[in-house]
């Protein structure tokens, strides 16, 4: 006659509990995982412009440029000029000696730049575009 109802809804009901106690399992190390990442931005929000610049300067010299721009970027990008993270500036400025200038001049202008401001922005060397 085979298995009953009642007996297959017995087995699902014993299975059931493991399949919760799993789920909770994974759910509640999830979200332990997630209040670690907030806290992490959060205190990564709080650092201020000193104490980020002191981190970068603990890197090789080679890495200390790509990195201040990317904590730039993340952290005080969406401040007013007025109100910049000064100390970036030596950071932040364009370093036009890795390419040749004629390339990059080309480049300019290929993204929208006329050909004069190109090559004034290039020629007149690492000139900040914003007037701050």
């Amino acid at each position: 006659m085979g298995i009953s109802w009642y007996s297959r809804l017995k087995q699902r009901q014993s299975a059931y509990p493991n399949r919760i106690g799993i789920t909770l399992s994974l759910l509640i190390q999830t979200l332990n995982q997630k209040i670690q990442k907030m806290k992490t931005l959060v205190n990564l929000k709080q650092r201020s412009e000193t104490e980020w610049l002191r981190e970068i300067e603990k890197l090789s010299p080679p890495l200390r440029r790509p990195i201040a721009k990317i904590v730039w970027w993340d952290h005080f990008a969406s401040r007013p000029c007025r109100d910049r993270a000064r100390g970036f500036d030596k950071y932040l400025t364009p370093d036009l000696t890795d390419y040749p200038a004629d390339q990059m001049i080309r480049s300019l202008i290929i993204v929208g730049f006329s050909p004069s401001s190109a090559a004034a922005r290039i020629r007149g060397g690492a000139r900040r575009a914003s007037s701050c």
